[in-house]
């Protein structure tokens, strides 16, 4: 009778331990599962492209110069490797955005860049110094619409023909980047290459453009294809 009874509070000693087990190992889980679905990403956008606008030999007259922008998780080791790649008048919002937790990007005066968490990515600048053909080529708001010229004309066409370049950061709840997790490029058609084709000849605009600047005081250049009509 005794050993029956000390074998069955073995059987319920054994029994709770397995319950107290299960008991732990369910809640472990449940931890996990809560930090995981705490943890979120954050999509930094570097820059969008638009349609191109070319001449009729298929020579870009928006978006062929470009500049270096940093995509950058905010350290220590950030900081020292961007200020001598900074502009003098960029450096202010750089120290305040290391200063934070959250990814951000900035102008940069060369690729040469190297530091954990900062990538440079090179993109268009849609207008360029000396720009040819800017009265006709027109310009665009501070939302990237179409305001006067062909950007306006053809404002519908150049945007569904651009793009975007991101980067996106696995976060914590706090919405730190883990620098455990690469960050990944998104690369959603940027800088495609489709738009629209003009019939004027880049040179030949930039010739005249500077015949004008020199020799008049008011007045307008037409450059005509004699066989065809077209304006070049």
């Amino acid at each position: 009778m005794e050993r029956r009874c000390a074998g069955v509070f073995v059987t319920l000693i054994l029994l709770f331990m397995a319950m107290v087990l299960r008991i732990f190992v369910l809640s472990r889980s449940a931890y996990y599962a809560a930090v995981a679905g705490g943890q979120s990403s954050w999509l930094l956008e570097v820059d969008q492209s638009r349609g191109q606008i070319y001449d009729c030999n298929l020579k870009p007259l928006t978006g062929s110069e470009t500049r270096y922008v940093a995509a950058v998780e905010p350290s220590a080791e950030a900081a020292g490797a961007l200020y001598p790649v900074l502009a003098e008048e960029d450096r202010e919002a750089a120290t305040h955005a290391l200063a934070g937790l959250t990814p951000f990007v900035i102008d940069v005066t060369s690729p040469e860049v190297y530091a954990p968490g900062v990538e440079v990515f090179e993109v268009q600048d849609r207008v360029s110094a000396g720009q040819t053909a800017v009265h006709l080529i027109g310009y665009l708001d501070s939302e990237g619409k179409g305001v006067t010229g062909l950007e306006a004309a053809f404002d519908e066409y150049l945007r569904s023909c651009g793009g975007s370049l991101s980067v996106r950061y696995a976060t914590d709840t706090m919405g730190q980047a883990l620098s455990s997790t690469a960050p990944e490029v998104v690369n959603e058609n940027y800088g495609a290459g489709g738009g629209v084709v003009l019939t004027i000849d880049r040179e030949i605009q930039q010739a005249a453009e500077q015949a004008a600047a020199r020799y008049f005081e008011k007045g307008a250049v037409v450059v005509l294809d004699v066989h065809t009509g077209e304006i070049r």
